[in-house]
């Protein structure tokens, strides 16, 4: 695995967030090898408005996994709101979804759709700079969210859909 791989892992796995959480990580890491982890051809993903600024606070800190940096520490709670990041971050992964999927909805689609013939290509972006900007948020989430008390279980929702994408991937 590449470093960058290796430090995301050896972080994220450490979080104690449930099988459903150990799953999704289980699921992102085939995805980046089978797509050769972007060695290759590392794409980022492409614009979409409302991207959370978490991710160049990441990328402005050398993609940093370390806890005592930003966007880790405790500061980056109060630089990025909670809720704006979290709201931002929904918005964000609707406009990260090919035509036909999120067309009508204001949330999550249903769980039983059909994903398999829909266009993922400009979303599975394997490498340092691809889909790991969705897992950085996820990360994010789940640190800051435990930090401040609140309630996870949009987490949850957004850990499920998006293994489900990675694997419609």
């Amino acid at each position: 695995w590449p470093k960058w791989l290796q430090d995301f892992y050896t972080m994220a796995v450490a979080l104690t967030w449930g099988n459903d959480w150990v799953v999704l990580l289980k699921t992102f890491i085939a995805f980046q090898r089978h797509h050769n982890f972007g060695i290759r051809h590392s794409e980022s993903l492409p614009p979409a408005p409302h991207r959370p600024a978490i991710i160049g606070n990441w990328k402005n800190n050398a993609k940093s996994w370390s806890h005592g940096r930003s966007p880790w520490n405790a500061m980056a709670t109060n630089a990025y709101p909670f809720d704006a990041t979290i709201s931002n971050w929904w918005t964000w992964w609707k406009n990260l979804q090919p035509d036909g999927r999120s067309e009508g909805v204001t949330y999550l689609p249903p769980e039983g759709d059909d994903l398999s013939q829909l266009d993922w290509a400009p979303l599975a972006r394997a490498g340092s700079n691809g889909f790991i900007e969705v897992m950085v948020v996820l990360v994010w989430w789940g640190l800051h969210g435990r930090r401040l008390g609140k309630d996870l279980s949009d987490m949850s929702a957004a850990v499920k859909d998006v293994r489900r994408v990675i694997l419609a991937m």
